[in-house]
Protein backbone atom coordinates (compact mmCIF):
# COMPACT_ATOMS: atom_id res chain seq x y z
CA UNK A 1 0.00 0.00 0.00
CA UNK A 2 0.86 3.76 -0.05
CA UNK A 3 -0.63 6.75 0.19
CA UNK A 4 -0.25 9.91 -2.57
CA UNK A 5 1.89 12.55 -1.20
CA UNK A 6 -1.66 14.69 -0.33
CA UNK A 7 -3.13 11.78 1.06
CA UNK A 8 -5.90 11.71 -0.85
CA UNK A 9 -5.46 8.98 -2.66
CA UNK A 10 -4.81 5.26 -1.31
CA UNK A 11 -2.81 2.55 -3.46
CA UNK A 12 -3.10 -1.15 -2.26
CA UNK A 13 -1.82 -4.45 -4.44
CA UNK A 14 -0.87 -7.68 -3.70
CA UNK A 15 -0.06 -11.50 -4.53
CA UNK A 16 -3.53 -12.43 -5.21
CA UNK A 17 -4.22 -15.62 -7.64
CA UNK A 18 -5.44 -14.01 -11.00
CA UNK A 19 -5.94 -10.53 -9.83
CA UNK A 20 -2.98 -8.66 -11.82
CA UNK A 21 -4.36 -5.18 -10.30
CA UNK A 22 -3.58 -2.51 -8.25
CA UNK A 23 -6.40 -0.52 -6.84
CA UNK A 24 -6.95 3.49 -6.66
CA UNK A 25 -8.91 4.55 -3.80
CA UNK A 26 -10.42 8.18 -2.43
CA UNK A 27 -9.66 8.77 0.67
CA UNK A 28 -10.28 12.28 1.12
CA UNK A 29 -13.04 11.26 3.64
CA UNK A 30 -10.93 8.11 5.29
CA UNK A 31 -14.54 7.19 6.76
CA UNK A 32 -15.87 6.47 3.37
CA UNK A 33 -13.27 5.20 1.17
CA UNK A 34 -14.36 5.06 -2.52
CA UNK A 35 -12.68 2.87 -5.19
CA UNK A 36 -11.51 4.68 -7.64
CA UNK A 37 -10.26 2.57 -10.57
CA UNK A 38 -8.75 -0.77 -11.23
CA UNK A 39 -5.10 -0.68 -12.94
CA UNK A 40 -5.11 -4.04 -15.48
CA UNK A 41 -1.09 -4.36 -15.00
CA UNK A 42 -1.18 -7.51 -17.18
CA UNK A 43 -1.18 -11.31 -17.82
CA UNK A 44 0.77 -12.87 -14.80
CA UNK A 45 2.25 -9.51 -13.19
CA UNK A 46 1.17 -8.92 -9.43
CA UNK A 47 2.27 -5.62 -8.06
CA UNK A 48 3.98 -6.47 -4.88
CA UNK A 49 5.98 -2.84 -4.84
CA UNK A 50 3.91 0.66 -5.39
CA UNK A 51 5.03 4.05 -5.02
CA UNK A 52 3.78 7.74 -6.01
CA UNK A 53 5.81 10.17 -7.20
CA UNK A 54 6.55 13.32 -5.07
CA UNK A 55 4.41 15.39 -7.11
CA UNK A 56 1.31 12.44 -6.80
CA UNK A 57 1.10 12.29 -11.10
CA UNK A 58 2.84 9.01 -11.31
CA UNK A 59 2.38 5.94 -9.36
CA UNK A 60 5.32 3.49 -10.14
CA UNK A 61 4.49 -0.56 -9.68
CA UNK A 62 7.03 -3.64 -9.42
CA UNK A 63 5.79 -6.85 -10.31
CA UNK A 64 6.58 -10.89 -9.99
CA UNK A 65 6.11 -14.16 -11.47
CA UNK A 66 6.53 -14.28 -15.50
CA UNK A 67 6.33 -10.47 -15.77
CA UNK A 68 8.87 -8.93 -13.81
CA UNK A 69 8.91 -5.81 -14.59
CA UNK A 70 8.50 -2.10 -13.39
CA UNK A 71 5.46 0.30 -14.95
CA UNK A 72 5.09 3.97 -14.20
CA UNK A 73 1.29 4.99 -14.69
CA UNK A 74 -0.32 8.36 -15.12
CA UNK A 75 -2.90 8.65 -12.37
CA UNK A 76 -3.69 12.97 -12.79
CA UNK A 77 -6.74 11.69 -13.18
CA UNK A 78 -6.80 8.52 -10.66
CA UNK A 79 -9.98 7.64 -12.05
CA UNK A 80 -8.79 7.04 -15.25
CA UNK A 81 -4.77 5.66 -15.40
CA UNK A 82 -3.10 5.00 -17.46
CA UNK A 83 0.39 3.37 -18.66
CA UNK A 84 3.28 6.17 -19.34
CA UNK A 85 6.53 3.16 -20.01
CA UNK A 86 7.02 0.26 -19.17
CA UNK A 87 7.30 -2.90 -18.92
CA UNK A 88 11.09 -1.66 -17.59
CA UNK A 89 13.15 -4.95 -17.75
CA UNK A 90 16.19 -5.92 -15.98
CA UNK A 91 15.59 -7.85 -12.73
CA UNK A 92 15.65 -11.23 -13.24
CA UNK A 93 13.32 -12.14 -9.79
CA UNK A 94 10.05 -10.42 -8.16
CA UNK A 95 10.74 -6.85 -7.28
CA UNK A 96 9.67 -6.28 -3.71
CA UNK A 97 10.21 -2.39 -3.37
CA UNK A 98 10.02 1.09 -5.49
CA UNK A 99 10.98 4.10 -4.44
CA UNK A 100 11.17 7.54 -5.63
CA UNK A 101 13.90 10.32 -5.50
CA UNK A 102 12.63 13.22 -3.40
CA UNK A 103 12.86 15.62 -6.16
CA UNK A 104 11.17 12.51 -8.68
CA UNK A 105 13.98 12.22 -10.82
CA UNK A 106 15.02 8.78 -10.16
CA UNK A 107 13.02 5.52 -9.27
CA UNK A 108 15.00 2.79 -7.52
CA UNK A 109 13.43 -1.01 -7.32
CA UNK A 110 15.06 -3.79 -5.36
CA UNK A 111 14.33 -6.96 -6.69
CA UNK A 112 14.70 -10.76 -4.81
CA UNK A 113 17.48 -11.18 -7.48
CA UNK A 114 19.78 -8.96 -4.56
CA UNK A 115 20.30 -5.85 -6.68
CA UNK A 116 19.01 -2.48 -6.73
CA UNK A 117 18.12 -0.87 -9.53
CA UNK A 118 18.11 2.95 -10.46
CA UNK A 119 15.99 4.33 -13.59
CA UNK A 120 15.63 7.94 -14.88
CA UNK A 121 12.04 9.25 -14.60
CA UNK A 122 13.07 12.94 -15.42
CA UNK A 123 10.25 12.13 -18.31
CA UNK A 124 8.28 9.26 -17.02
CA UNK A 125 7.12 8.69 -20.35
CA UNK A 126 10.65 7.72 -21.53
CA UNK A 127 11.79 5.71 -18.10
CA UNK A 128 15.58 4.37 -18.81
CA UNK A 129 17.75 2.37 -16.95
CA UNK A 130 20.51 4.02 -14.86
CA UNK A 131 23.46 1.86 -15.40
CA UNK A 132 24.61 -1.70 -14.18
CA UNK A 133 22.44 -2.76 -10.74
CA UNK A 134 23.91 -2.03 -7.61
CA UNK A 135 25.35 -5.62 -6.46
CA UNK A 136 26.10 -6.97 -3.11
CA UNK A 137 23.47 -7.71 -1.22
CA UNK A 138 23.55 -11.96 -1.07
CA UNK A 139 19.66 -12.27 -0.75
CA UNK A 140 16.50 -10.42 -1.77
CA UNK A 141 16.63 -6.33 -1.06
CA UNK A 142 12.94 -5.86 0.85
CA UNK A 143 14.08 -2.69 2.20
CA UNK A 144 14.44 0.35 -0.20
CA UNK A 145 14.31 4.29 0.64
CA UNK A 146 16.26 7.66 -0.31
CA UNK A 147 17.85 9.57 1.79
CA UNK A 148 15.90 13.20 2.26
CA UNK A 149 18.40 14.78 -0.22
CA UNK A 150 18.51 12.02 -2.67
CA UNK A 151 22.36 11.40 -2.62
CA UNK A 152 22.19 8.29 -0.60
CA UNK A 153 19.86 5.26 -0.97
CA UNK A 154 19.22 2.66 1.77
CA UNK A 155 18.91 -1.19 0.81
CA UNK A 156 17.82 -3.64 3.38
CA UNK A 157 17.82 -7.26 2.57
CA UNK A 158 17.67 -11.08 3.61
CA UNK A 159 21.31 -11.00 4.36
CA UNK A 160 20.43 -9.31 7.52
CA UNK A 161 22.32 -6.09 6.34
CA UNK A 162 21.35 -2.41 5.30
CA UNK A 163 23.87 -0.87 2.35
CA UNK A 164 24.41 2.71 2.01
CA UNK A 165 24.47 3.85 -2.23
CA UNK A 166 25.71 6.75 -3.54
CA UNK A 167 23.24 7.90 -6.41
CA UNK A 168 25.49 9.99 -7.66
CA UNK A 169 28.17 7.46 -8.96
CA UNK A 170 25.98 4.05 -7.99
CA UNK A 171 28.79 3.23 -5.95
CA UNK A 172 28.31 1.44 -2.50
CA UNK A 173 28.99 4.25 0.73
CA UNK A 174 31.19 2.43 3.50
CA UNK A 175 30.58 -1.02 5.21
CA UNK A 176 27.27 -2.46 4.89
CA UNK A 177 25.55 -1.97 8.30
CA UNK A 178 25.45 -4.89 10.23
CA UNK A 179 23.75 -5.99 13.53
CA UNK A 180 20.51 -7.05 12.77
CA UNK A 181 19.82 -11.01 13.64
CA UNK A 182 17.66 -11.75 10.66
CA UNK A 183 16.10 -10.20 7.40
CA UNK A 184 15.88 -6.28 7.20
CA UNK A 185 12.03 -5.54 6.61
CA UNK A 186 11.94 -1.99 6.20
CA UNK A 187 14.54 1.19 6.19
CA UNK A 188 13.31 4.59 6.81
CA UNK A 189 15.24 7.90 7.20
CA UNK A 190 13.98 10.75 9.54
CA UNK A 191 13.15 14.48 7.89
CA UNK A 192 16.63 15.85 8.14
CA UNK A 193 18.03 12.77 7.17
CA UNK A 194 20.78 12.42 10.03
CA UNK A 195 19.15 9.38 11.33
CA UNK A 196 18.49 5.60 9.51
CA UNK A 197 15.97 3.29 11.16
CA UNK A 198 16.02 -0.37 10.20
CA UNK A 199 13.31 -3.01 11.59
CA UNK A 200 13.73 -6.65 11.28
CA UNK A 201 12.51 -9.88 11.34
CA UNK A 202 14.62 -10.21 14.27
CA UNK A 203 11.91 -7.95 16.24
CA UNK A 204 14.15 -5.37 16.74
CA UNK A 205 14.36 -1.47 15.21
CA UNK A 206 18.01 -0.17 15.02
CA UNK A 207 18.06 3.23 14.78
CA UNK A 208 21.49 4.77 12.62
CA UNK A 209 23.90 7.95 12.80
CA UNK A 210 24.18 8.98 9.55
CA UNK A 211 26.08 11.99 10.12
CA UNK A 212 29.50 9.94 10.40
CA UNK A 213 29.12 8.32 6.84
CA UNK A 214 28.29 11.48 5.37
CA UNK A 215 31.27 13.09 7.13
CA UNK A 216 33.55 10.53 5.78
CA UNK A 217 31.91 10.79 2.33
CA UNK A 218 32.75 14.50 2.66
CA UNK A 219 36.38 14.12 3.38
CA UNK A 220 37.02 11.44 1.15
CA UNK A 221 35.64 13.51 -1.70
CA UNK A 222 37.99 16.47 -0.58
CA UNK A 223 41.03 14.04 -0.03
CA UNK A 224 40.61 11.07 -2.52
CA UNK A 225 42.54 8.17 -1.72
CA UNK A 226 45.98 9.12 -0.72
CA UNK A 227 46.57 7.31 1.74
CA UNK A 228 49.36 4.86 0.03
CA UNK A 229 51.23 1.48 1.74
CA UNK A 230 54.52 4.17 3.31
CA UNK A 231 52.35 6.24 4.55
CA UNK A 232 49.97 3.86 6.32
CA UNK A 233 53.22 2.05 8.15
CA UNK A 234 54.27 5.23 9.17
CA UNK A 235 51.32 6.71 10.75
CA UNK A 236 49.00 3.91 11.16
CA UNK A 237 50.04 0.37 11.31
CA UNK A 238 52.61 -1.68 10.43
CA UNK A 239 50.97 -4.54 11.52
CA UNK A 240 47.44 -3.84 10.43
CA UNK A 241 47.06 -4.76 6.57
CA UNK A 242 46.77 -1.77 4.66
CA UNK A 243 43.48 -0.84 4.15
CA UNK A 244 42.77 2.85 3.15
CA UNK A 245 39.40 4.60 4.38
CA UNK A 246 38.68 6.21 0.78
CA UNK A 247 39.80 3.29 -1.18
Amino acid sequence: MAFSPDGRLLVTSGDVKDENTARLWDVADPAEPVLLARIEIGPDANALAVAFSPNGRTLATGTEYSDVAVRLWNVSDPAKPTLLTGPLKGHQDDIRRVAFSPDGRTLASGSDDAQVRLWDVTDPAHATSLGEPLGGHTNPVIGLAFSPDGHTVASGSGDNTVRLWRTADRTQSGQPLTGHQAAVNTVAFSPDGATLATGGQDHTVRLWNMTVPQAVHGICAVTGNTLTREMWDKFVSAELPYSPPCS
